[in-house]
């Protein structure tokens, strides 16, 4: 009371000076207990919300101005005003919330509030349980200069309040009552105020015992440890704090069972400063996994019962815990999922869109490969027509393409013969180019469609693109047509196969001659360098069949033996009669293999097995090469016809295939159109996905890029295209639309080929976008009832956490983070973390303001 004052002003009051804790720690607590006629619903308040002052008048017609207000200046010498008409926290209503329920039971209740400078929050807890929560910065409050620096303040001043005080609060909350007595207004007892310079409390707890009343205080109450046999420095202890309540000293002692943890002492004297009882574990003969134990600590009070502590250990083992260090991961299987409810992925389509070329809505074909060549800083695009040629087109953004180089961007090529001379044109003067190719050893072959473009950043410029193909020297196509190859006295099987060129601007290639595969794949899908395994990665067509002998393919019905022709084809054709479509070599041939190597230009042979040199087949099987995707019985009458592979360069163990289906129309069924033929159907693109480009999922296995409407031209097919290229926060790919199914077939009659249906179906132009968003192959989706997700323990390098997420405006998402033994880490907790709302590709998720994570950078969560 020394600095009481008897203020000058329209109020007189006596007060102890004002306690003014800045942004600091601090815990306020105190027990109440109702009179025994004050009425039910009596709410406790968090702090007062009024806390201006008034000292003395304002100066003659002198009005406060807003600035003035906020800086706490006056005009006058009389006058005192202090900075916040509000309480100084940053957020006006947060505090201004009820809780509890205090009634006349005759008991005390304890009330706690709580400041936590470190996340800038206020918590509310009545009974030991948390009520609400507020964020704000709490700030010193201006109390004047000289003469009024020692200026006392009224009771409405910031401060503890019960119950409703005034009319302001009364209608906000729609009890503005005629008559004082229902103002709520707290009517009882006031009890043991305790102010303290640290947050006591951070979660809900057991109330602490009456000052009169000696008692122990153990914190906490669940007690976390986690052992990393693998890397020690990942390890996280800590320990019990122990203090005396009313009594400047109180015995202890704690007993515990548990053979792995030692206590590093297990009795004492605690006082009214904090006691640290560090807990140690012995792990050496634990096996990985979770324990728990319990410890009882006993004050030697009779009339208090011992307090029981658990204890919850992890001990990690050798890939328990995944480190992501600074990189982007996505949720494409089930490697980020530990646990989920109500959450599902989803398979997300891409929006369709129109380009052009050479300022046109048409050219093209059918696209091979898109990427973003860095050395010329556009995105480039190469594409096939049909049996004619390979083309090349860039874009700045990859909508408008125009062609690039001479002759269209065509593509061409060159090789050198047995003697080393240049081939550079063909007979008739035009160049050799990825359909007419330069002659092997002297000897044509022929070619099939589909020939394959890689740009390889990883090889010297001069070999920066490559182009690859396959030339036959048989005696019959993969559609069984018979060939006439004039071999000048060579072995088809020591011609055939693959063969690649090289190129530096990508337009015009050279080769030397090297077969790379001695096998027919009749379709080169994509390869790209996998960084992780340092090889490159190729991707081709096997035939699911494991007897070889295949020289050819009529539908999926015939197999041909070598020699067969159609004038003498007895013994050379075996029918496969198998109705039921699981068997290999049925409806499901068509399949995906993966080779590596270590130079694309030279000849491949890993995941090449030795049958596929004894000259036995032309075509690659499932018995010649690494098979790693093949229908299986849910596919029904479907086959694999093609896939574009490409390794995700903007996440981490992400493959992605556009993957080509053709579901056959089966023999068995009613053939409703006149071309029908067990071999045509419908082709549509699905994705399949991947972490290390051997072990594929197909999700869901719906359709990725959906067909059209039956008046649209994309009715019949979609193809997408390889490669995928990153214009802003969207992804492009690239694919070919026709309104006819395989083989160029028509539908119904009620569906002809008519107008614009018609001039594109034989226009053989038609190259249409797909965008994506970054990332949104595949996301986890939650409905409306709402879910969760819960990773398995990680470790992390960064410093913020972000979310490519797209809650809406009808959904939030809210992040909490967990040490391994599955309990809330203080300050990031659900209720601790910023609505997640909207839509972003990188939502920065912060917690109580801040988004730093750089302290719990290396510790498993």
């Amino acid at each position: 009371l020394l600095k009481t004052k008897d203020a000058m002003g329209a109020h007189r009051y006596k007060a102890e000076a004002a306690l003014n804790p800045d942004d600091t720690n601090w815990t306020l607590e105190c027990w109440v207990k109702a009179n025994a006629n004050m009425i039910g619903d009596n709410r406790i308040w968090g702090l007062s919300g009024i806390n201006y002052v008034e000292y003395g008048r304002y100066g003659q017609g002198q009005e406060f101005k807003n600035s003035k207000l906020r800086t706490g200046g006056v005009d006058q010498p009389n006058v005192l005003q202090v900075a916040n008409r509000l309480i100084p926290v940053d957020r006006v209503l947060g505090w201004n919330r009820p809780t509890g329920d205090l009634k006349a039971d005759q008991k005390f209740h304890h009330l706690a509030v709580v400041y936590d400078s470190h996340i800038k929050q206020i918590r509310h807890y009545f009974d030991g349980k948390k009520q609400f929560e507020a964020d704000g910065v709490w700030k010193s409050v201006y109390t004047g200069g000289e003469p009024y620096d020692d200026v006392v303040f009224p009771p409405h001043y910031p401060m503890l309040q019960i119950g409703m005080r005034d009319a302001l609060q009364h209608w906000d909350h729609h009890e503005l009552h005629e008559r004082d007595r229902h103002m709520k207004k707290f009517q009882g007892f006031m009890d043991e105020m305790r102010f303290s310079d640290d947050v006591l409390y951070h979660a809900d707890f057991t109330p602490p015992a009456s000052l009169a009343t000696p008692a122990l205080r153990v914190w906490p109450q669940v007690v976390s440890l986690v052992v990393d046999k693998t890397n020690a420095s990942r390890n996280q202890f800590s320990g019990l704090e122990l203090s005396a309540t009313g009594t400047n000293k109180i015995a202890w002692n704690i007993q515990e069972n548990i053979p792995w943890l030692q206590p590093s002492a297990t009795q004492g004297v605690a006082s009214s400063t904090r006691q640290l009882v560090n807990l140690q574990v012995h792990a050496d003969h634990l096996k990985p996994g979770k324990y728990e134990g319990k410890l009882s600590v006993d004050s030697k009070n009779k009339n208090k019962s011992a307090k029981t502590v658990t204890v919850k250990l992890t001990v990690l083992g050798e890939g328990d815990v995944r480190d992501t260090g600074d990189r982007k991961q996505l949720f494409i299987d089930d490697r980020f999922t530990e646990r989920a409810e109500n959450v599902e992925p989803e398979i997300n389509q891409p929006t369709k869109f129109r380009i052009t070329v050479d300022g046109k809505q048409d050219g093209g074909q059918f696209p091979l490969y898109t990427f973003f060549d860095k050395d010329r800083g556009r995105y480039r695009l190469y594409y096939m027509r049909l049996g004619s040629s390979v083309h090349c087109m860039e874009s700045d953004d990859g909508v408008h393409w125009e062609h690039f180089g001479k002759r269209s961007g065509r593509v061409t090529l060159e090789n050198t013969d047995e003697d080393g001379k240049p081939q550079l044109l063909q007979p008739n003067g035009e160049p050799y180019d990825m359909f007419h190719a330069p002659p092997v050893q002297s000897v044509s072959g022929f070619r099939t469609d589909f020939p394959m473009i890689v740009y390889d950043p990883h090889d010297v410029p001069e070999r920066r693109y490559k182009a690859f193909h396959e030339l036959n020297f048989g005696f019959m196509d993969g559609d069984g047509y018979e060939l006439t190859p004039q071999t000048k006295g060579k072995k088809a099987e020591q011609l055939s196969g693959v063969y690649g060129y090289y190129s530096a601007d990508g337009l015009h290639f050279k080769g030397d001659g090297t077969r790379l595969l001695p096998l027919l794949p009749e379709h080169l899908f994509g390869a790209y360098w996998d960084e992780k395994s340092q090889k490159y990665f190729i991707y081709i067509r096997c035939q699911n069949v494991e007897s070889g002998r295949l020289h050819s393919m009529q539908g999926t019905q015939f197999i041909y033996r070598k020699g067969f022709k159609y004038s003498a084809a007895e013994g050379l054709v075996d029918t496969i009669d198998d109705e039921t479509g699981e068997t290999k070599g049925f409806e499901n041939l068509r399949s995906v293999a993966l080779l590596k190597a270590d130079d694309l230009l030279e000849p491949w042979t890993e995941g090449v097995n030795p049958s596929a040199n004894d000259g036995s087949t032309s075509y690659a099987t499932a018995r010649d090469v690494n098979m790693v995707l093949s229908a299986d019985k849910w596919d029904g009458f479907k086959d694999f016809y093609s896939c574009f592979p490409a390794q995700y360069p903007w996440a981490e163990d992400v493959h992605i295939m556009y993957l080509k289906t053709l579901r056959h129309f089966h023999p068995s069924r009613q053939p409703w159109f006149p071309g029908f033929a067990d071999l045509n159907g419908p082709l549509q693109t699905v994705i399949a996905l991947s972490r290390d480009g051997e072990t594929w999922n197909r999700c869901d296995r719906k359709e990725y890029l959906p067909l059209g409407l039956m008046d649209e031209v994309d009715r019949g097919r979609t193809s997408v295209g390889g490669g995928i290229i990153k214009v802003g926060n969207y992804l492009n790919s690239y694919y070919w639309a026709s309104p006819q199914i395989h083989d160029t077939v028509p539908m119904r009659d009620e569906y002809p080929l008519e107008g614009k249906i018609k001039e594109w179906a034989h226009s053989q132009l038609g190259i249409f976008g797909a965008r994506q968003r970054l990332d949104g192959f595949v996301s986890m989706d939650a409905d409306y009832q709402g879910g969760s997700l819960t990773t398995p323990p990680l470790v992390f390098s960064g410093r913020r956490l972000v979310l490519n997420q797209n809650a809406g405006a009808q959904g939030t998402i809210f992040v909490e983070l967990r040490d391994v033994n599955d309990q809330p880490i203080p300050g990031y907790e659900l209720a601790d973390c910023e609505e997640i709302t909207c839509n972003d590709v990188t939502w920065e998720v912060r917690w109580r303001g801040s988004a730093d994570l750089s302290h719990l950078a290396g510790r498993p969560i």
